[in-house]
């Protein structure tokens, strides 16, 4: 009987070399760590999420990637960068919305009106199963899996909590710990290894390069499966809904409801004078917008969405 010659051999070790070393480094990239410290649940639901039993959700830790969401989402709101918030919205999501902008626009614009600070508590609450379905108005391109709380002090010493639902997408990249020579392992030597044993065993009637070349073959598909290649790491984003055909026509009629109650709150602005004007623009700059609100209402008896639009015409900004 003929025997392997040496060439062959080398061949097959280095196969089987490849795979061990490959499926180690797989082994080393192991998930982010959760972060240390011990999280409260939110104050309040999102605008529009069912409400739920305190049974039904369970508070976690914030891993680092969230922690460095919510960093990334309370500084673009304290600058009120639509560009940045952007940024934090994902991008199954922004492709749904495509040319419909101006209703991300208005969202976003909303979501700077809410008062903010930089000294906050981080809460991630992990949310039920399906807890925003799509509807006619709208879809969710990336569902929501979390609830992502930041609560902060007020200047009349109270609280307040931004919540803001979070998920986690995938995005298609080639990862930066993918390496040329690691896909070369992974999609020609691990293969060709795998085959080449195969055949020895069926040409030399070996079950040892036949038990190789199963082994072989086997840790490749388990490398394919467990780390497909150009798979990058799942990332968390902001969630945001696509509107729908319908959607978008009931985001007109809200545009045209908006239009006549900025009408009214320019006529109640023109009734603010001194002292009022002057304790609003305080509030204002210390952006405690909650008793700017409050003080407006009680002061001009206007509703709370009046108020909402008088403030944020003194501050400079372009009401809702």
């Amino acid at each position: 009987m003929l025997k392997p010659s040496r060439t062959i051999f080398a061949l097959l070790a280095l196969a089987g070399a490849a795979a061990l070393a490959t499926l180690a480094t797989g082994q080393e990239s192991a998930a982010p760590q959760e972060s240390p410290s011990a999280m409260r649940a939110p104050a309040a639901e999102p605008q529009g999420a069912s409400t739920r039993s305190a049974e039904q959700v369970e508070t976690e830790k914030a891993t680092p990637q969230q922690q460095e969401l919510a960093r990334e989402m309370v500084s673009a709101m304290y600058a009120k960068d639509p560009a940045a918030i952007k940024q934090l919205i994902a991008p199954s999501t922004l492709k749904c919305i495509g040319k419909n902008e101006d209703y991300l626009d208005d969202r976003i614009r909303r979501q700077f009106a809410l008062p903010i600070s930089k000294n906050y508590h981080l809460t991630v609450t992990r949310l039920p199963p399906n807890v925003m379905n799509a509807t006619q108005y709208a879809t969710y391109p990336m569902p929501p899996t979390h609830l992502m709380g930041m609560e902060f002090a007020t200047e009349d010493g109270g609280t307040a909590t931004v919540n803001e639902m979070i998920g986690q997408e995938v995005v298609a990249q080639p990862s930066p710990t993918t390496s040329a020579l690691t896909r070369l392992v992974v999609w020609f030597i691990i293969p060709l290894g795998a085959l080449v044993m195969l055949a020895l065993g069926v040409g030399y009637r070996s079950i040892w390069c036949l038990g190789c070349g199963l082994v072989v073959g086997a840790v490749g598909l388990l490398l394919l499966i467990g780390n497909p290649i150009g798979q990058g790491e799942g990332k968390w984003y902001e969630v945001q809904p696509c509107p729908t055909a319908l959607g978008m026509q009931r985001f007109a009629r809200l545009q045209q409801m908006r239009a006549q109650g900025r009408a009214r709150a320019k006529e109640a602005l023109a009734r603010v004078q001194e002292p009022l004007k002057s304790q609003l623009l305080a509030l204002i700059g210390k952006r405690d917008n909650a008793d700017a609100w409050k003080l407006c209402m009680s002061s001009l008896h206007v509703d709370f969405t009046t108020a909402h639009r008088i403030v944020a015409m003194l501050a400079g900004d372009e009401p809702d």
